[in-house]
This record gives structure tokens, C-alpha cells and sequence, in this order.
């Protein structure tokens, strides 16, 4: 029912088998969130490789059952077959293919995961790269692709299972040169898979094989991927401005309207309803205690811009770890450590009832823990609002409120991932834990139903849950 549970650390090895051109390995995972999952593998020299999941049930329940097969670059996905092309120097064109299979009816799609932003690793400002610090040489020298994201063939099954079922998923992975036609495939024979290449085959082992058939009982799904937010207005604004435009807010209507843009390695600029620059700052890095978790530059990642009593407030939350204020003629007013992570995810929100609005910062681009604070105008750290730990990223946001109550929820990309917060002044600005939760997967949206006192999380295993205020399930 979109719950998580107990997973167990490592693997047991239950198997391996090795020959002179083939190699198998046979590990299971037990009580894995209410299953068991058996996962084989069979390498075939120079061929290819098979990878064989088997989940078996052991509570009746709802579940979402997925497998990812991960592969740097760009991919095309036909229905349930994920390619990708490489080239490595002089060498001939070659197409990595990705097939997958299910015991039942599945869903197939693909996603993609942007790494073009990576660490720091160094204390100064940045130095010309050595080649093995030069991270898209490196990138293009391990993969063979400039794209520097990973893409995921992400095989799915979501229904009602009864204690004792179990389901089956293979995936069949290869590389060929382009122009080649005789490619290894799969194929049933004697009631066995096989991989068959020219005159060759080989049995694909299994312990219970389950897949009877390689039709394609498959529905090609498209799976949640990050939308940029206003791209035709992001494209235009990136042919006015210099390099990469990562944010960007706005304060007024009409012709009175300003454009607040962070772009480029360090700057923040101004734009009228024009689009002429009224003026261009550049943010100047601040030395961190802990800069492995910086960006290689203070980028003005995310951009929030708002009205409060006659003033404009321009928050940027920056590379180099910290939140900073400029005013609408673009001087710092203020920076604001966040500490052991890049935010990203800023809102603005009367948390306490005062009339008077705070910053909540959170949501991580590279973090090693998951914290929303809650900043005054003036950049001080009124409070904390946890939302999982180590190594998480808070993944979504929501609040909502009237003159007598207001809630912050936060959602993670794991393990406690679901938190909601009662906010308020007695004294001082402060909150309280209603509840929290541990959801499979990650939190991909929060509502909050301030008149029906509930709220309702969407996890990225197709779960919407709703709870109460007090972290009762409603059905």
C-alpha cells in the first residue's frame, strides 16, 4: 500500500557457476520490503549478459515492483527495447541494446538523470584541470558520449498480490557494431531461454524460471522526468544572457516587471519587461568548512524573488553552499551558510502567523543530509525542519494555512521521507512534528487539505497516500 519496510543490507550468495566463456552468480535478498528477491546472472564472453530478478510475495497486498538497468548517455526506448550508440576513437560504431522481458504484463519506460553537475575537490578557487580532474574528458573517455547523464530502462509491474505469488523480470543486454546483422537474441527452446548468436547458443540458467513466452506484453510508459519550468523563456533568455541559465523569478505585472536570472559560473542578473539587462552582479564564493559538497562555482542555482512591505527580496540559493539576499538594484544584503549542501528549493512562507514572512531553504542539489531551514528577512536561522538524514535530498515541498493553523510538509528521496510540521509562534518561531512516515520510493509531490485536514503524497512507485493530520491512513 505504498509503505516501506525493513530492507536488508547485503545479499546472500546463493550460487555461481564458471565455464570458459560463460559466468553465473545467484544472490537473494530476504524480506525485502514483505518479498523476496532472488537476482541471477549470466555472462556470456563477448556475447552478452542476462539478468534475472524473481520476486516472491510473502503478504497479500498492493505493490509496485521495479527493476532499473542503468547506461550512461542519451537512449531511444521501442516498446520494450532501450538503445544507445557509443564510439571510441577510430573504432567502428557499436549499439548497446537493453531488452526486457516480465513473467505478466509490465510497464517499460525510460529516464534520465542529469550529471553534469559534480563535486568539488579542492579548497581555492578553480584551477586548471589536470586531465584526470577534467570531469567531461573523463566522462566522454569512460562512455564514449559527451551526454553526460545516466538513463535507466525502468521495468515495472503495480497490482494486488496474494501471499506465495511471485514475478519474474529479465533483461537482456549486448553490444554490436552497427552495420552487423546477425545479432545474439533470445529465444525458447525445449522449454529453456537461450542466447542464440550465429551457430552458437548457450542455456540461460535459473533456479525457477518463470518466462514462458517473448512476446511483448509490455505498455511503453513515460516516466516522471524534471521539467524546466518555462523552457521557451529559459531558451530566450539564454540567447541574452552569458552561459548556462539555471534560474530565474520575477516581481511586478505588466511593463513594471523584473526578471531576477541566475546564469552562468557566478552571476545574478536583472532584466525589464524588455528584456534589456538593468544589471549584472557577480557572486563572489564565500570558503566553506566542508567545500566537497560545493558546486566548482558560487551559481545562483535557484532564484525566488518576492514583495514584502515595500521591499523586494531576491533569495538566491548558491554553489558554493550559501543562501544569499540582494536587493532589487542587486547588492548583497546578507548570506546565510546553509551548510553540507547546495539548496535548491526555495519558498516563501508566513510560518508562524505574524504577518511576516520566512525563507524556507532546503532541497539539495549535492547534500550528504536533507534539512529545511526556515530564515527571517533578516537571514537569521529561526528554526530546523528535518526531513531524513544521511546522504538524502529533500524532493518536494508544500504548505498551507489560515489565521488559526499552518502545516509545512517535506518529502525525501528516502528512507523517512514523508514529514509534516505544525508551524507557529509562542515566543519565538517553532514548530511540531505531527507525523512522518517511510513511503516506498521517493516523494515526488505533496497537498495539503487544510478543510479536510488531510494530505496526500505521490511516490515515484505510483502511490498517491493520504493520511490525516495525526498520520492516520485514509483510504
Amino acid at each position: 500500500k505504498g509503505e516501506e519496510f525493513q530492507i536488508p543490507s547485503f545479499a546472500e550468495l546463493i550460487e555461481t557457476d564458471i565455464t570458459d566463456d560463460t559466468y553465473y552468480i545467484a544472490m537473494k535478498l530476504t524480506n525485502y520490503s514483505k518479498t523476496n528477491w532472488t537476482r541471477e546472472i549470466n555472462l556470456i564472453k563477448d556475447v552478452g549478459i542476462v539478468i534475472i530478478d524473481t520476486v516472491d510475495i510473502l503478504n497479500d497486498g498492493d505493490y509496485a515492483i521495479s527493476t532499473h538497468i542503468r547506461t550512461p548517455g542519451i537512449v531511444n526506448l521501442d516498446r520494450n527495447i532501450m538503445t544507445s550508440t557509443r564510439k571510441a576513437g577510430s573504432l567502428e560504431e557499436k549499439t548497446f541494446s537493453v531488452e526486457s522481458y516480465c513473467s505478466e504484463e509490465f510497464k517499460a519506460g525510460t529516464r534520465e538523470n542529469d550529471f553534469t553537475l559534480s563535486y568539488r575537490n579542492h579548497k581555492g578557487e578553480p584551477q586548471p584541470r589536470v586531465p584526470e580532474e577534467d570531469n567531461e574528458a573523463e566522462w566522454f573517455n569512460r562512455y564514449h558520449t559527451t551526454d553526460r547523464v545516466v538513463s535507466s530502462l525502468d521495468s515495472r509491474v503495480d497490482k494486488f498480490y496474494k501471499k506465495g505469488d511471485s514475478v519474474q523480470f529479465l533483461h537482456f543486454a549486448y553490444a554490436i557494431n552497427k552495420d552487423i546483422k546477425d545479432k545474439p537474441e533470445l529465444c525458447i527452446e525445449n522449454d529453456q531461454i537461450q542466447v542464440c548468436c550465429n551457430t552458437n547458443s548457450w542455456v540461460v540458467k535459473s533456479i525457477e524460471p518463470k518466462i514462458d513466452k517473448l512476446n511483448g506484453n509490455v505498455e511503453s510508459i513515460n516516466i516522471h522526468v524534471k521539467a524546466i519550468r518555462n523552457l521557451s523563456f529559459k531558451i530566450k533568455l539564454g540567447e541574452i544572457l552569458s552561459g548556462e541559465i539555471h534560474s530565474f523569478d520575477s516581481i511586478g505585472d505588466s511593463k513594471s516587471i523584473k526578471y531576477y536570472v541566475g546564469h552562468d559560473d557566478n552571476l545574478i542578473s536583472c532584466l525589464d519587461f524588455d528584456l534589456n539587462i538593468v544589471w549584472s552582479n557577480e557572486i563572489v564564493r564565500e570558503p566553506t568548512y566542508c567545500y566537497w559538497w560545493e558546486l566548482d562555482y558560487p551559481s545562483a542555482i535557484e532564484i525566488k524573488a518576492f514583495h514584502h512591505m515595500g521591499t523586494d527580496y531576491i533569495i538566491a540559493g548558491c554553489g558554493d553552499l550559501f543562501v544569499r539576499c540582494f536587493s532589487a538594484d542587486g547588492f548583497e544584503q546578507w548570506r546565510f551558510q546553509y551548510i553540507n549542501g547546495v539548496p535548491g528549493r526555495i519558498n516563501i512562507f508566513d510560518s508562524d502567523g505574524d504577518d511576516v514572512p520566512e525563507i524556507l531553504v532546503g532541497g539539495e542539489i549535492i547534500s550528504n543530509r536533507s534539512q529545511c531551514r526556515v530564515l527571517g528577512l533578516d537571514g537569521k536561522l529561526k528554526y530546523e525542519l528535518d526531513a531524513e538524514f544521511w546522504t538524502s535530498r529533500m524532493t518536494a515541498y508544500a504548505q498551507s494555512g489560515n489565521k488559526n493553523e499552518r502545516y509545512v510538509a517535506l518529502g525525501a528521496n528516502r528512507g523517512r521521507n514523508l514529514h509534516l510540521y505544525r508551524t507557529f509562534f509562542n515566543g519565538d518561531s517553532t514548530s511540531v512534528k505531527m507525523f512522518e512516515k517511510k513511503l516506498g520510493g521517493e516523494i515526488y509531490d505533496i497537498k495539503i487539505d487544510l478543510k479536510n485536514h488531510s494530505i496526500r503524497a505521490l511516490s515515484s512507485e505510483g502511490f498517491a497516500v493520504t493520511f490525516d493530520m495525526n498520520g492516520q491512513r485514509l483510504e
